[in-house]
């Protein structure tokens, strides 16, 4: 079994990746890291150690330099008391108010976990429990001996999330909103605490590299903030350069490991860098750092992110994030006179058009798709956690110069980045249409009242989840079929990052058996392969055909093809055929995770009724054969006991029910499934069989003429008919 799990590892990451992630983790088990990064306290004058020779060592006289000459920021601290108006403009009286008092609860010792939850921690915060569970991380052994999960203190990373120093981005909005200096006094005493709590190298928040460069972005924004204010010292902001110097030089020395992820820890850490490396030319290390981390985010970055702008890490969240690393990157950057080569930022840009088509209109959301560990970087707004628009248009904005959207709470994204001026710019839109991006693998299908997205990917880098050809719809900015999210990366079970599996999506599982098969942690083995077969559009778009396949169940003893098809019509109409092709008989389930709103089924007609506002909607399900084999449907919604089928998470950490309408049968192949979605006065007046599809009512006419299942594609032939228009699309 290790001889075949380490062939799989080859085959996938390559031989070079395989040496070194032993050789790394050589180094962590043999006790290499707690020897190169001895546990030390603090310094007198922790500064004075990284500060170049011919700068003044003394706090006053550092302080007093950097007062006069301090490098560009994306926001003057000096301006803070004009600006008071124009964040009164973007929140308005009652926003306003509630940003002050949001701020206000830290000074009560409670802080925000993951933009949903708050938790009592005491001020200052008592820095290494999990207030959630209660337990404690260990204080005064090295950050290499910490274990992301224990079943004494849980997952580690609800101890991770305050040492992000989030907060501070809150307590700098109320400052400059309010003028109160008690948000810049509640910051820097939460900071004199951390230092006491965190000796260099010692406990929780010393063993990621990318959690300390996120602290050092927080930090530095919140002493530019907080500069004018009279409570910031020259002693404090001495310590807090210090600090970051510190670790900088922590994450530069371990970049390794981030390296090894594949994914947005690189990034981090290459931010980290050259954040420090710009704003603090003082310390001897600074153009280093800079350099460095130039060299990791155009390495990275044109690694990671696709020609096509899909991001490696296969999830909207971890996406966004990588948006916010650039974003702060290239705009700091210039402001310095820095910058990045032209192929880098021509695929950012590609990366932020790309996350924009995947964007509902209504909501500013985006699919759950993908990992989600609730990471919000640049928390510098007031909207939801779901609401994508501040970080479109910031990048948008970046490119163009122009803003993406009308007016509103996502604005001010684009006044602490770029000033007020960028809230005067014109604003040019851009259309959203069905679209799809051949490297990514993922696929939109608009209408005018629904859209939806679903992934046919082949895998390149490493997936984090089985949920191939899985399809998210979104009608009247209601996510009606959607992705369960994460909840928790480390649990006990059920909930061991168990929203990963074929299972829980919306797509089909055969022989109750995931897409790939599940490795340690995030790994899963052998990587799929997907094959798109049709992508039409007609010329009113009133039809619009996806058909793709994946092969994950070839497998089996039996191998199997999984083959689906979706079609879009006017009307709301959503047409799903599922087909599996191969040999043999096979158990397979068609599962669908829609949302928790008020229904009703029907058992005995394999249909439920969804209903939305005073709208009903349904969604029936069923098998395409004549001999039909006996089905199974059943439809639970969040019971504890069958988790955690009927959850989703579009928090991490924080789960709600939803509704899991699955379908179960055995039989042999080939054969086809059916999921339809249409509103409810439509229920009744459809035929569907293996193949063709017929819905006709007083208003409208919809006709699919389906191939049997085998080696064609399911559909040859779809029309359209209203009393006044026609429409036909042949594949």
């Amino acid at each position: 079994m290790q001889i075949e799990f380490l062939s799989q590892l080859i085959r996938s990451y390559g031989l070079k990746w395989v040496l070194l992630r032993a050789f790394y983790e050589c180094q962590l088990r043999s006790g290499w890291h707690a020897f190169r990064f001895r546990q030390r306290p603090w310094r007198d004058n922790e500064l004075a150690h990284w500060l170049k020779p011919d700068v003044p060592p003394s706090s006053q006289a550092f302080y007093e330099e950097w007062q006069h000459h301090r490098p560009h920021f994306f926001f003057a601290p000096q301006q803070r008391t004009q600006s008071r108006q124009t964040l009164h403009n973007i929140w308005g009286e009652r926003k306003a108010a509630h940003v002050i008092q949001e701020a206000e609860v830290i000074q009560k010792g409670i802080f925000p976990y993951f933009s949903r939850q708050n938790a009592h921690l005491g001020f200052p915060p008592e820095w290494h429990v999990n207030p959630f569970t209660g337990g404690h991380a260990p204080l005064n052994v090295h950050w290499s001996h910490i274990a992301m999960y224990s079943p004494i203190y849980g997952d580690l990373k609800y101890i991770w999330e305050p040492g992000r120093f989030a907060f501070s981005y809150l307590l700098a909005r109320a400052y400059w909103i309010s003028g109160k200096e008690e948000f810049a006094e509640i910051f820097w005493q939460i900071l004199d605490s951390w230092r006491e709590a965190n000796p260099p190298n010692r406990g929780a928040h010393w063993k990621c590299g990318q959690e300390i460069s996120l602290r050092i972005m927080a930090w530095a924004f919140a002493l530019y903030a907080f500069a004018e204010a009279s409570v910031t010292s020259a002693e404090r902001v001495a310590w807090l350069v210090g600090m970051i110097a510190a670790q900088a030089a922590r994450v530069e020395a371990d970049h390794l490991y981030a390296h090894l992820q594949q994914n947005n820890h690189a990034l981090s850490e290459g931010v980290g860098l050259w954040t420090v490396g710009l704003l603090f030319p003082q310390l001897k290390a600074a153009s280093r750092w800079r350099e460095t981390g130039r060299k990791i985010l155009e390495s990275e970055g044109m690694f990671q992110i696709q020609a096509d702008g899909s991001y490696i890490q296969h999830s909207t969240n971890y996406h966004r994030v990588m948006l916010h690393l650039f974003a702060w990157a290239i705009r700091l950057g210039k402001l310095h006179g820095y910058g990045f080569s032209q192929k880098l930022l021509d695929r950012v840009r590609q990366a932020g058009e790309f996350l924009y088509q995947l964007q509902d209109q209504e909501t500013g959301g985006v699919p759950n798709y993908g990992a989600n560990d609730g990471a919000f970087i640049l928390p510098l707004n007031s909207c939801d956690y779901r609401d994508f628009r501040p970080v479109l248009n910031s990048i948008h904005y970046l490119f163009t110069r122009t803003r993406l959207y009308e007016k509103g709470l996502w604005d001010e994204d684009l006044f602490w980045m770029f000033g007020v001026e960028a809230l005067k710019q014109p604003i040019k839109q851009v259309p959203r249409k069905s679209w799809g991006t051949e490297i990514g693998g993922y696929y939109t299908l608009r209408g005018d009242a629904s859209w939806g997205m679903i992934r046919c990917a082949t895998f390149e880098n490493r997936p984090s989840q089985a949920d191939m050809l899985h399809l998210d719809i979104w009608r009247k900015g209601i996510n009606i079929a959607c992705d369960p999210g994460s909840y928790l990366y480390n649990a006990s079970p059920p909930w061991n990052n168990a929203l990963v599996t074929t299972a829980v999506h919306n797509t089909l599982m055969v022989d109750r058996q995931d897409q790939m098969t599940r490795g340690p942690r995030f790994l899963w083995f052998p990587w799929l392969t997907s094959t798109v077969r049709h992508f039409s559009v007609s010329s009113t778009q009133a039809l619009t055909y996806f058909e793709g396949e994946h092969d994950g169940y070839a497998r089996l003893e039996a191998p199997v093809i999984h083959r689906r098809a979706v079609l879009m019509s006017a009307a709301d109409i959503w047409i799903v055929f599922d087909d599996l092709l191969g040999m043999g008989e096979h158990e397979f389930t068609l599962h669908w995770l829609l949302a928790d709103l008020p229904y009703q089924i029907e058992p005995q007609s394999r249909h439920v009724l969804l209903q939305i506002g005073t709208e009903r909607y349904g969604v029936l399900v069923g098998v395409c054969d004549p001999e039909s084999p006996p089905i199974h449907i059943n439809l639970l919604r969040g019971a504890e006991e069958r988790a955690p089928r009927g959850w989703h998470a579009p928090y991490y950490g924080v789960r709600f029910p939803a509704l899991s309408l699955r379908l179960t049968t055995k039989a042999a192949v080939p054969c086809r499934v059916f999921s339809i979605f249409v509103p409810a006065d439509l229920m009744r007046r459809l035929s569907v069989s293996a193949t063709h599809l017929h819905i006709l009512d007083d208003a409208i006419e919809l006709m699919l003429i389906l191939h049997p299942p085998g080696l064609q594609s399911i559909m040859t032939q779809a029309s359209f008919k209203t009393r006044d228009f026609q429409e036909h699309l042949t594949i």
